[in-house]
């Protein structure tokens, strides 16, 4: 959502026009009143088509039947919150103020993914990638501790240092472990280094400590290396390796399935045959 900046006595804040227009912008004199309601409408409709759906589900199915699919416990979960948020949304409007719970909605577009079962290649894909991140926990565990470690370092090394004459401390800062008013938190930084992004910012503010010191610039350098060349793409690999392994698991099936060629036949063999379609039984 665009944000607008407002001070007061050199305090600078940010808010958002969600704050000033409501969820639905009806609060603002050049939204459509007509198109939200029409949406609000389209929502209220699809809500009830969704309750419909989930009790006549649990009749003929009964509740150990229903819960016992995964689609019907999403479906479930996606009511729930479909319920919520107009249940919260009346109230909001009730009392005037507005609520976030219309984000919500955006669950129902995970319902697309009911399409596999009847898509064969999705549901393969779908599949191989929930074996595939199964086999993820250890390194994930793994990365947690490398990202832990690397940012306890950095907030002893640098912490406090990204502070310049000519500018504002820079957000990206090892000030805090965790997001504070000083910054993002150095474990959030570490994450951001691994993800490369805007990561060379970073090497040049660690640069600058000490009047300019070239050895506080490994710390961000050893991250890219271990975090973004290693661990992640030992996280790619498994990934692509599960891929392969289905894939490999296929071609066993096919060849299982297709019948064993006949062995090719020897001088007797062959006699024996002729003298089979002499005598008019016919060869094998």
């Amino acid at each position: 959502a665009d944000k607008a900046e407002i001070g007061s006595m050199g305090n600078y804040g940010k808010i958002s026009l969600r704050h000033l227009c409501g969820d639905d912008g009806s609060l603002c004199g050049t939204s459509d009143r007509t198109l939200a309601s029409t949406l609000e409408d389209i929502n209220l409709v699809l809500t009830y088509i969704f309750i419909a759906e989930m009790g006549l589900k649990m009749l003929g199915l009964g509740l150990m039947e229903y819960f016992g699919e995964r689609f019907n416990q999403f479906d479930f979960l996606v009511v729930m919150t479909s319920i919520v948020d107009v249940v919260v949304t009346a109230q909001s409007q009730g009392s005037g103020s507005s609520t976030g719970v219309s984000s919500l909605r955006g669950m129902r577009l995970l319902r697309l993914f009911k399409l596999a079962r009847s898509w064969s290649s999705m549901r393969k894909i779908l599949n191989t990638l929930g074996i595939a991140l199964g086999n993820l926990k250890a390194l994930t565990i793994v990365w947690g501790m490398f990202m832990y470690i690397f940012a306890l370092l950095c907030m002893q090394f640098c912490g406090g240092y990204f502070k310049f004459v000519k500018t504002e401390n820079p957000r990206s800062n090892f000030d805090s472990f965790g997001p504070s008013s000083t910054g993002h938190g150095a474990f959030l930084i570490v994450f951001q280094i691994i993800s490369t992004e805007n990561w060379n910012t970073i090497l040049y503010n660690s640069m600058q400590i000490a009047g300019g010191s070239p050895e506080y610039s490994f710390i961000p350098i050893g991250i890219v290396l271990f975090g973004n060349y290693i661990i992640m793409n030992l996280f790619i690999s498994i990934l692509l390796q599960g891929f392969g392994e289905d894939d490999e698991n296929l071609e066993d099936g096919l060849l299982e399935g297709m019948p064993e060629p006949k062995a090719a036949a020897g001088p007797a063999q062959k006699l024996l045959n002729k003298f089979k379609v002499l005598m008019g039984k016919g060869g094998v």
